[in-house]
């Protein structure tokens, strides 16, 4: 369950349909999940997703990838997202993604810290 929500959450800042892109949104987050980034209501999810795809991946150029161990305890999963430049194959952002979970498993509390 944990692997496969990680692998959810970072595969949908990488998918190119905007109907799967809605979908997953409503998916992996819970209503009225809060991202800490500057757009942290969960209404703003989706454009957040999307704006990133449109900024950083559709063009080919980038992808996101899950990168090293996921950790879980209780309610909470704690990893590693890396962005790879597809020329080169190097990563130019790592993230570290602390998710706080409700009792259904969804994301309610999504903390997202650069580390590059």
């Amino acid at each position: 369950m944990t692997k496969e929500l990680v692998d959810r959450y970072v595969r949908v800042w990488n998918l190119t349909s905007d109907d799967e892109r809605r979908a997953e949104v409503a998916e992996i987050w819970a209503p009225g999940a809060v991202q800490y980034t500057p757009e942290n209501r969960y209404e703003d999810l989706y454009q957040r997703v999307t704006d990133a795809y449109r900024q950083l991946v559709a063009d080919g150029q980038n992808h996101f990838i899950p990168a090293g161990p996921v950790h879980a305890h209780h309610d909470s999963v704690l990893f590693t997202v890396d962005m790879i430049t597809t020329a080169t194959g190097e990563a130019t952002w790592r993230g570290e993604i602390l998710l706080l979970l409700d009792h259904e498993g969804r994301v309610r509390l999504d903390y997202q810290y650069n580390l590059t």
